[in-house]
């Protein structure tokens, strides 16, 4: 996670397992990753809270996030 995100992310965290909710990988949930050779990118996160023994466990989904410009057939905008 960048530095700059590092703070907030904490309380993000905890509103998160006061209420857990499923929230799919979507446009509106990007966030700002650090790869390992530390280059900054963006990805789309997906979040699944599930019950183990009494405690919140969050399964956590991460895809890449793709500019396939308008003309790329996955895109889903017609060229016509």
């Amino acid at each position: 996670m960048p530095e700059r995100f590092r703070k907030s992310h904490v309380g993000y965290r905890t509103n998160f397992f006061e209420r857990p909710a499923r929230r799919a990988p979507g446009k509106s949930m990007h966030v700002a990753i650090l790869t390992r050779n530390a280059v900054e990118t963006t990805v789309y996160r997906g979040l699944a809270p599930f019950r183990v023994e009494g405690r919140t466990l969050v399964s956590i989904t991460i895809q890449e996030k793709l500019d396939l410009g308008p003309e790329h057939p996955a895109s889903g905008v017609s060229a016509g």
